[in-house]
């Protein structure tokens, strides 16, 4: 299928997630998948949507088929950090975040000052919502600083 296909699939699973039609999405990109099994971005979305449909166990799975399919492939592993920070294994969750530290700073950092936030780390979760509110960078993410701020209390 085409970089057109993937993008129209993609983008009709966000929007139903968005209208709180997750199962819905998670039928529509297994579709997809389906016909293109071996779609990093697909593979990896069907992942991100289970995970924000609180589908952890059956995220986890597909996050990690997708690191089979490609074991450099960085960003299951924010997605796997997440699921870990989500059920309290913090040890877990910085374990997925050393394996994307490129990512950590754009794509995963309220990941990181949340597993920080929520493990008792409380100095180094506040030094990290200071450094995600500083610039206007590639860094710098008032999303990530929230989610900081949140796990903070």
């Amino acid at each position: 299928a085409s970089d057109v296909y993937k993008r129209q699939r993609l983008f009709y699973a966000w929007y139903l997630l968005a209208m709180n039609r997750g199962n819905v999405a998670v039928d529509s990109l297994r579709a997809a998948v389906r016909d293109e099994p071996v779609s990093l971005i697909l593979n990896l979305r069907l992942g991100s949507i289970l995970l924000l449909s609180a589908r952890l166990d059956e995220a986890e799975t597909q996050l990690r088929h997708t690191l089979e399919l490609s074991a450099s492939y960085a960003l299951p592993y924010l997605d796997l950090a997440r699921i870990a920070a989500l059920r309290g294994n913090f040890p877990e969750a910085f374990d997925h975040l050393a394996r994307a530290p490129q990512l950590v700073a754009s794509y995963g950092s309220g990941i990181r000052g949340y597993a920080l936030a929520r493990s008792g780390k409380r100095r180094e979760a506040l030094a990290e919502a200071a450094r995600l509110t500083q610039g206007n960078g590639p860094s710098a993410s008032a999303l990530g600083a929230a989610q900081t701020y949140a796990a903070l209390g």
